[in-house]
């Protein structure tokens, strides 16, 4: 394992003998697979989901999007490429045609021969296909996982019929009995029908339940494979050993007295606000200096930033002009913020403010299964209280969505793509002539990161 330090590399007896240290710099590991059960990664694993989550130290981000990034990661280290496990499978397979062939002499008194060497071709390609299926149908895989788990499915179907269909007419034509005779001793005779009935079946089922699951595998909602806790833990013995880290947000402060504006500045205000559905949303726009690049408050419906916070929403209510864009997670709460921004006496239901929905919607996101799409009964329950209003503008499929408790949450995303999609809306917004009509289409990388790809684009489907 090397030091995350120097790069000198210590193994097991190495790191033992210095008590868990780096035997040249004695820099402390933070983490050992060999001697920890609750971390199965290494110290330029966990630096390297470090760095990619603050793009290479250039943007701050929030706890749980590192957890997002994180399971991701170590998701993708359990994944078998498609050639070794072809490799292996072959390899398994091979093995068992000629290992148990050797064994049928000392047990065909429980049973025939040819009984045995089926039954074990059965229950090697059984266990494969069990594995697979649970796999392609697992909430915590990834959807890549699942769908890579599928096609093996169907790969695998095809090797057991070509290689049961083989074996059998090499049986039936007699070009296999010497050499069963030879290995197995005893067997004079192997049922050359038995063997092609069972490889079909099996080898049909296979490919059916592989191409079923390839086209359900964008059904089955995520989950996380580690927890909230287990993160927050892992995050402070790096920084125990390590240092603190530079871009990770701290959780937002509790609600303070607000700070009252110099009449001076009463007079200016800010032509563009954004609003967003929690403060931790809010915090990431503004630790990553969004409303100075975009010249634009940066407010929570929840009340950050707290120190400032009523002072700023008076200053954008006396702007006749003003631009209030929303930007939330796809949920209940969410799809109904533009609708509370409009209508509430709190907000700006008394100015002629422009409001304009950036997402997250259900209709942006119930299309790409590559989102951390989760699901929950209390977003269920939560859906059910909606208000006419915003019922009118999902459309059918979206409240549908809803209804089932599914979700999915900005902090899915890495910051990156997070300021770029909000950056992007904006843009559209004065490209669009006004019209209050966005949806985000995205298509997800190979390492299934949940990001958006591409950019806004003009849509016949309103969010508010």
């Amino acid at each position: 394992m090397k030091c995350i330090r120097c790069g000198t590399d210590s193994n097991y007896n190495d790191r033992l003998q210095h008590s868990g240290q780096c035997k040249k710099c004695k820099h402390p590991f933070a983490f050992d697979p060999k001697a920890m059960t609750d971390a199965n990664f290494t110290d330029p694993f966990f630096a390297k989901a470090i760095a990619q989550s603050s793009a290479e130290a250039t943007l701050f981000f929030t706890p749980k999007q590192f957890l997002y990034l994180f399971d991701r990661r170590l998701k993708s280290k359990s994944i078998l490429p498609m050639s070794r496990w072809l490799f292996r499978y072959l390899s398994i397979q091979i093995a068992g045609l000629i290992t148990v062939p050797a064994f049928i002499t000392g047990m065909s008194f429980l049973m025939p021969g040819e009984v045995l060497i089926i039954s074990a071709i059965v229950l090697i390609n059984i266990g494969f296909i069990l594995q697979l299926f649970s796999i392609s149908r697992s909430s915590e895989a990834t959807y890549h996982m699942r769908r890579l788990s599928a096609r093996k499915l169907q790969i695998a179907g095809g090797w057991i019929l070509i290689l049961g269909i083989g074996l059998s007419v090499g049986l039936f034509n007699g070009i296999l009995q010497p050499v069963l005779q030879v290995v197995g001793g005893n067997i004079q005779y192997l049922n050359s029908f038995g063997l092609f009935a069972t490889a079909t079946i099996l080898g049909i089922l296979s490919g059916y339940l592989g191409t079923q699951q390839l086209n359900r595998s964008g059904e089955t909602p995520h989950s996380f494979s580690i927890s909230h806790r287990q993160v927050r833990n892992w995050l402070n013995r790096w920084i125990q050993f390590n240092g603190p880290i530079e871009k990770l947000l701290p959780s937002p402060r509790e609600r303070q007295a607000s700070t009252p504006i110099s009449a001076e500045m009463a007079h200016y205000s800010f032509d563009r606000a954004i609003v967003c559905d929690s403060a931790v949303m809010a915090q990431f726009l503004i630790a990553n200096n969004f409303h100075f690049e975009h010249n634009c408050a940066v407010l929570s419906v929840t009340g950050y930033p707290q120190t400032i916070f009523d002072s700023v929403l008076q200053m954008l209510r006396g702007n006749p002009a003003l631009q209030v864009y929303v930007l939330h997670d796809a949920s209940p709460r969410g799809v109904g913020l533009a609708e509370r921004l409009r209508t509430s006496s709190q907000w700006f239901a008394d100015s002629t403010a422009t409001i304009y929905d950036l997402g997250l919607s259900p209709g942006q996101v119930l299309h790409n299964p590559r989102f951390f799409r989760q699901q929950s009964k209390k977003v269920a329950q939560e859906a059910q209280q909606l208000t006419p209003t915003v019922r009118q503008q999902l459309t059918v499929e979206a409240l549908a969505w809803l209804n089932a408790g599914y979700f999915v949450e900005l902090e899915s995303f890495t910051p990156r793509r997070l300021l770029r999609i909000a950056t992007q809306g904006i843009g559209w917004s004065r490209m669009s002539g006004g019209e209050n009509r966005f949806t985000a289409w995205a298509t997800a990388s190979d390492a299934d990161d949940g990001d958006w790809r591409g950019m806004y684009r003009a849509s016949d489907e309103s969010f508010g």
